[in-house]
Formats: structure tokens, sequence, C-alpha cells
């Protein structure tokens, strides 16, 4: 489980700021989509293992 400290949203960070943050760790970012025939590719960035 994800938790905020106490002083976080003082500093402006919210619980869906973490949250994405681990998403996009793990899953990536979608940051294009390429047509190629009749099929749509998403292009994800993500950190290496």
């Amino acid at each position: 489980m994800i938790g905020l400290k106490p002083n976080a949203s003082q500093l402006g960070i919210s619980l869906g700021d973490i949250a994405r943050q681990v998403r996009q760790a793990f899953y990536g970012e979608e940051v294009q989509r390429l047509q190629r025939g009749p099929d749509t590719l998403k292009v994800m960035v993500r950190y290496p293992y």
C-alpha cells in the first residue's frame, strides 16, 4: 500500500502523482501512436530493469 507522509501535501505532492509515477515506472508512458496499415502501435517509454 502506498501512502503519503504528513507534510507531502504541503510540498504539492498528491497521492495521484505518486500512483502515476509508480505506474509509469512499471508499465511505461505512452509517448506516441503510429498507424501501420490497419493497426495502431503504441510507443511506450519506461525505465530499464
